[in-house]
């Protein structure tokens, strides 16, 4: 009987024992996540004859203690797409107005009178930008004025010395003529 009891109390001490009891001391809280070890108890079974106080206080230790084990939890922070080591991303777009394309016409051109008996204007054709201006200019003792019925312009009463400047807003090919000399005083003005 005695036999019984001592191996009662023996496994009662290794179940108490690894289970953490033993104290006065505080109730371990609860983890939120435990470590698990197995305690195996010894094979033998413990007599009188072959259990000695050495044996009795290592049958009562357990071979390990289980501990919460803490585990260290870092917030994960919102990431965002990395930029690879030397690689800078290009900058955001700035609209940028695109200036209308030059014209290949000048924004002004000049005219004037040739001839003798026979006039001409001299160029008889310019060619300007739309918006543009042509001058028209002469001297002598002979009568001219500029007449553009695309416009429904006239300098007015023809004079022997004058200069007409006219701008011509808007593209197109327009007649340019003398009412004193129209057979040969004829021209044009090409805007584009």
């Amino acid at each position: 009987m005695h036999r019984v009891f001592v191996t009662a109390v023996a496994a009662a001490t290794l179940a108490f024992a690894a289970c953490g009891g033993g104290g006065g001391g505080p109730a371990p809280s609860t983890p939120t996540a435990t470590a698990t070890s197995t305690v195996t108890p010894p094979v033998s079974v413990a007599t009188p004859e072959n259990l000695t106080p050495a044996a009795t206080a290592t049958a009562a230790a357990p071979t390990s203690t289980p501990k919460p084990a803490s585990e260290a939890v870092t917030p994960i922070a919102q990431q965002t797409n990395p930029t690879p080591a030397g690689n800078t991303p290009p900058a955001p777009a700035t609209p940028t107005p695109t200036p209308p394309p030059a014209a290949g016409n000048p924004a002004s051109a000049s005219v004037g009178v040739s001839g003798v008996r026979s006039y001409f204007w001299s160029p008889a054709n310019v060619a300007i930008a739309p918006g543009g201006s042509v001058t028209w200019s002469w001297s002598g003792d002979v009568f001219h004025d500029v007449v553009v019925e695309g416009l429904g312009y006239s300098s007015g009463d023809p004079v022997k010395a004058g200069s007409y400047t006219l701008t011509f807003p808007s593209s197109g090919t327009y007649a340019v003529s003398c009412s004193i000399h129209p057979d040969t005083m004829r021209g044009t003005v090409k805007v584009e």
